[in-house]
Formats: structure tokens, sequence, C-alpha cells
């Protein structure tokens, strides 16, 4: 059950693969508020 799902999850990520450069600059830009300067 669990392998179908990741499965699915894969294939998801997979169709949108630029989705990890967004989330990495999504992470960048958190980061640049969160600390302070």
């Amino acid at each position: 059950m669990e392998n179908i799902i990741a499965r699915r999850y894969a294939k998801a990520i997979a169709s949108r693969a630029d989705i990890n450069d967004f989330y990495q600059n999504l992470c960048i830009l958190n980061s640049a508020f969160v600390l302070p300067k």
C-alpha cells in the first residue's frame, strides 16, 4: 500500500522537476528573512 502512494508521489514530483529549484529558492528567501542582519 505504501509503495503505491510512494510511486504516485514520486511520479507527481518527476512530472514537475523544477519544483526542487523552486523549493530551494523558497528556503533561501525564507532563511534570508528569518536570520538577523
